[in-house]
């Protein structure tokens, strides 16, 4: 029955038996669903009141969706990756300057003060025009089967070896024979600003694993999830809105671009990013990973 396969478009046709009125798309769906009759019997040129059956028309519009956040990437890209190298030149300039007046005020430690407040100020700049010019490489993508199990295994592996962590501060949890449709460079740079963030927020002094890294399959949905957890204090209620927004971040030392890039990334190769709270008990982000049997746009 139409329940038990498509209870979402039941409900809709349930809906416009009642008032004949075409359902909204819910937000975020990526299908269109619009309901007729298939005939309307005629008795002297008049319909009946009674209909034989529903005609049900879906629109899949997920192709349609990932080509516009394509275009949009690609515009963005250009843009921002214009103004970045304009910044690029009087920054240099500028931390030149700083470390020249520092070297000058050898034995002024106001001096010396000011100017490290100029170099650590300019170094952050500079990282942000890094994650900038980033954006505009976001435009193309090469999605392909990834075993995820043995990729994550080895994406830990070298994330340990590079960042200096002892074995066992990422544990792995993982099922077998799964398998995920991505890019998989952009696989790496969102996986690793993940966990660049759970590191950064996890509590260090208790046993690890510090941070868990989790993938398994959900029958419900019939997808592929990837959780990353940590087990600090979580995200403040009133932050957790504007973890993907650009430039928004909660340290000091931050961009504020890192979440927001793996979210575009993950939307490129129709995935999603999402924060799960989980009550003050560390904080979760989840991917979510398209069907890979379906086709994704190159």
């Amino acid at each position: 029955s139409l329940e038990l396969t498509a209870p979402r478009v039941a409900e809709k046709h349930s809906g416009w038996q009642r008032t004949r009125n075409q359902p909204a798309p819910i937000q975020g769906e990526k299908t269109r669903t619009v309901l007729g009759p298939l005939a309307t019997p005629v008795n002297d040129g008049q319909p009946t009141p009674q209909t034989s059956s529903t005609l049900i028309f879906i629109d899949d519009a997920t192709a349609m969706a990932q080509q516009a956040q394509l275009m949009k990437m690609a515009s963005l890209g250009a843009l921002t990756a214009s103004i970045a190298h304009e910044i690029r030149n009087p920054l240099a300039a500028i931390a030149t300057a700083g470390e020249l007046i520092k070297e000058n005020a050898q034995g002024d430690a106001e001096t010396t003060e000011l100017t490290e407040i100029i170099s650590r100020h300019a170094t952050r700049v500079n990282r942000i025009i890094d994650d900038i010019l980033q954006m505009g490489r976001l435009k193309t993508h090469r999605p392909q089967p990834i075993e995820i199990t043995h990729w994550l295994k080895q994406f830990i592996d070298d994330y340990l070896l590079t960042h200096g962590l002892t074995r066992g501060a990422i544990k792995i949890d993982s099922d077998s024979d799964l398998t995920v449709e991505f890019d998989p460079d952009q696989l790496h740079q969102v996986l690793c600003n993940l966990c660049d963030n759970a590191i950064q927020h996890s509590i260090t002094d208790v046993p690890m694993p510090w941070v868990v890294v989790k993938a398994s399959y959900d029958p419900a949905q019939n997808q592929t999830l990837l959780t990353v957890s940590d087990n600090g204090p979580g995200v403040p209620a009133d932050s957790v809105t504007e973890l993907f927004t650009p430039f928004f971040t909660t340290r000091n030392a931050g961009t504020g671009l890192g979440l927001y890039i793996a979210q575009e990334l993950c939307a490129s190769n129709q995935a999603t990013l999402a924060y799960t709270d989980q009550g003050g008990f560390g904080a979760t982000f989840q991917i979510l990973f398209n069907d890979p049997q379906q086709t994704l746009i190159s």
